[in-house]
């Protein structure tokens, strides 16, 4: 595999990441797998087509401008509670083509800003109660 690593002022791209385990359950991320902590300006941040397995609490802290997070076409199972809490400027979260089978009610918590959630094409079988009642949301992605 190849990395392809694309750095603006606001957007963080990559692709086919050399790592097999994507984030870890130690709460590393992928960033720091690659060694590229996310810049505090992103406002885009694409991680599609990779081997991410799991989002950790709190990934995003400090990234304040981020409007966009891409992470369809990975195999991502599990998001903790919690994940996207400091980040409530996101308008689009792209989690489809993935394995995720739960939606727990803290997992989409402090999403104020959402404006479509894209989970088509996961194994969804378990929505808890109340899992989008943190969020002020347009639309729900699910075909």
């Amino acid at each position: 595999m190849y990395i392809s690593l694309l750095f603006s002022s606001s957007w963080l791209y990559v692709t086919q990441a050399v790592t097999t385990q994507g984030f870890d359950r130690h709460g590393l991320g992928i960033s720091n797998v690659l060694g590229y902590p996310i810049p505090a300006a992103t406002t885009h941040w694409w991680f599609h087509q990779n081997q991410i397995t799991y989002v950790p609490a709190a990934y995003f802290q400090g990234v304040t401008n981020l409007l966009i997070i891409t992470l369809h076409e990975n195999s991502v199972n599990d998001i903790a509670d919690n994940a996207f809490i400091s980040v409530s400027t996101v308008t689009d979260i792209h989690l489809y083509e993935n394995n995720l089978q739960v939606i727990r009610h803290l997992m989409f918590a402090g999403l104020n800003n959402l404006e479509a959630l894209y989970l088509y094409k996961n194994q969804i079988q378990t929505i808890e109660s109340g899992s989008f009642r943190y969020i002020s949301i347009a639309t729900i992605y699910n075909q």
